[in-house]
């Protein structure tokens, strides 16, 4: 690429010179080795042309050794510009430096406030806060938003009727309200122990009430096992029974049936994630991104990807910038092959684990018979009946 090819780059000026004789001018250009273009004669003593900007000054040198007159018009080019920004730096810089400055002071958290509950659960929600990132002086870019805040806390602190945080600018403000223990426990209403489904009954423990069922009888749904009403005088007439009501408590245990389906497969592919992974930062205005940490493509050849975006603000104002921090893990995928009994065994254990999960820690798996087996579409079917033992005893209202 010659002189001339690289005018844009290098940066040009477009001057005026004047004199007589202009030849002088431009022998002594010639003899230099100045190179000049686009010249356009203006008069017989006046033309206007373009030269390099790095030859500006032995220009300048000619037309002062010929007494002629010289003014420069017009400077372009890439050289120019850098030049120009390099004359400005220091506003320029000031300039950057005190927009990341307002950046920074209207993305920090200045004060958090916490009121309506006692100390102690104010010093459990202030601790929980500077886990989530949320105290003062904390840079609020990364952190999570009041509805996360919100949901976090409740589920920790149970004993709280309701919590509200709001977000004033650079101010997180905490309202919340402890639940009031009652005083005074609730007087019972009268009910009787039915059975809440069919059953033969094992065993009972019964702490109020009047058993009216036996061990090893059968059991329907809704029938009665229990009663809250009970005759103080066992042997007087009808007319004459003296009869109290109660609230009947306890539990009756008796074995209960379950027929279930469930299926497993004999070829399938697992996804793991095997804990390495790697972070890309970068910042996205519509549909252009500016990157802003790690670059490097991951070294993996299956990967999960978590994305979380922060939108940015300047003091209240919402600006149309994303920060946006993109997790990619490193993910395997791991193929399980099983005979017909693995599976078989599979989905047995599944499903006595679900059934065991809906009847609750108080329920006992007795044990289980297979009804029907099939192979099928690369899965092994089942059909199961499990006998279990478990409370069926449930109050209703004397009415």
């Amino acid at each position: 690429m010659n002189r001339l090819q690289g005018r844009h780059i290098i940066g040009n000026v477009t001057f005026t010179i004047e004199g007589e004789p202009l030849v002088d001018f431009f022998y002594e250009a010639k003899r230099n080795n100045i190179p000049l273009w686009d010249i356009h004669l203006l008069g017989k003593t006046k033309a206007e042309m373009k030269a390099y900007v790095t030859d500006l000054k032995r220009i300048e040198q000619i037309a002062s050794d010929l007494n002629y007159t010289f003014s420069v018009r017009e400077r372009e080019g890439f050289f120019v510009h850098l030049l120009s920004f390099w004359v400005k730096k220091e506003r320029i810089i000031t300039v950057i430096f005190a927009i990341l400055f307002l950046f920074f002071i209207s993305n920090t958290i200045w004060n958090v406030t916490i009121t309506g509950v006692s100390t102690p659960i104010e010093n459990e929600i202030e601790r929980m806060l500077r886990e989530m990132g949320i105290y003062r002086g904390a840079f609020v870019l990364n952190r999570a938003d009041v509805d996360e805040v919100e949901t976090n806390i409740k589920q920790a602190l149970p004993e709280l009727l309701y919590i509200n945080v709001k977000k004033r600018g650079t101010i997180y403000e905490i309202e919340a309200k402890e639940k009031q223990q009652p005083l005074e426990k609730r007087v019972a209403s009268p009910s009787h122990l039915v059975a809440k489904k069919s059953g033969i009954i094992k065993k009972m423990l019964i702490k109020n009430g009047q058993i009216v069922v036996n061990v090893n009888d059968f059991v329907k749904k809704g029938d009665l096992l229990v009663s809250g009403i009970i005759d103080l005088n066992e042997n007087e007439d009808e007319e004459n029974k003296e009869k109290i009501t109660m609230r009947a408590e306890g539990k009756v245990y008796a074995n209960t049936w379950y027929e279930v389906t469930v299926s497993s497969e004999l070829f399938t592919v697992h996804e793991r994630l095997e804990g390495d992974f790697i972070e890309h930062r970068y910042l996205t205005v519509g549909n252009f991104t500016l990157p802003l940490f790690n670059f490097k493509k991951p070294p993996y050849t299956f990967t999960e990807e978590s994305i979380q975006e922060k939108q940015l603000k300047l003091f209240e104002r919402t600006l149309p910038i994303y920060y946006v921090k993109k997790t990619i893990y490193d993910k395997e995928l791991i193929e399980i092959k099983r005979t017909e009994t693995e599976a078989k065994q599979l989905a047995i254990e599944h499903a006595l684990f679900d059934l065991q999960q809906k009847l609750g820690k108080d329920a006992e798996i007795l044990k289980y018979y297979i009804l029907h087996e099939a192979k099928e579409n690369g899965k092994v079917k089942l059909r199961l009946y499990v006998s279990t033992l478990e409370n069926i005893a449930q109050s209703v209202p004397i009415e």
